[in-house]
């Protein structure tokens, strides 16, 4: 499972807002949606001389294959975590040596059950829950019926929701707002 002992992701999706979450906070894990195959391995240098992990958002990285060799390429440079929306690539992630995040967006009872099922299946290191206002009951059932770390995201537009969130048992929420980074 992912240990995280910040309340709080930071979520860059710019240069801006990646040198403002390095430099400027204290948080352990900064989220990137941004970058491509040619600057993953400078950000991480970048990420790792601060003190920082860096978790790359599968989807919003340019040029990286989904397969082994490109979770292997990951790997060697620098990333930490890696964000999936696909369940069938948290084996390959993890045999990779990166830490497995299964990325759920939860917009009805199926997709609930279905998130359930791919979580207890495929065994990822952490489940991301996306929006993270959903109802509390959608938190409570995956934690009674999964043992996995639990974040959110999505949706983070104010501190009483994050807050709420964390209250539930929620280990961190990646938000993109520094303003809302508590």
């Amino acid at each position: 499972m992912l240990e995280i002992k910040d309340p709080i992701i930071p979520s860059c999706i710019n240069n801006g807002q990646l040198k403002y979450a390095a430099e400027e906070t204290d948080y352990e894990y900064i989220m990137l949606k941004m970058g491509d195959i040619f600057t993953v391995r400078k950000i991480a240098n970048y990420l790792h001389g601060r003190g920082k992990k860096m978790m790359v958002h599968l989807d919003s990285l340019k040029g990286i294959t989904r397969d082994s060799t490109g979770f292997e390429f990951l790997k060697k440079s620098g990333v930490d975590s890696v964000i999936t929306m696909k369940s069938r690539q948290i084996r390959m992630i993890k045999d990779a040596g990166i830490t497995a995040v299964l990325g759920c967006f939860i917009v009805d009872s199926a997709s609930l059950e279905q998130t359930i099922v791919n979580t207890r299946s495929n065994k990822p290191d952490a489940i991301i829950i996306m929006p993270m206002t959903v109802p509390d009951t959608v938190y409570e059932r995956i934690r009674e019926t999964c043992d996995v770390t639990i974040l959110a995201g999505g949706l983070g537009v104010n501190r009483e929701i994050i807050r709420h969130v964390l209250d539930l048992g929620v280990s961190a929420c990646a938000v993109t707002d520094a303003e809302m980074f508590l």
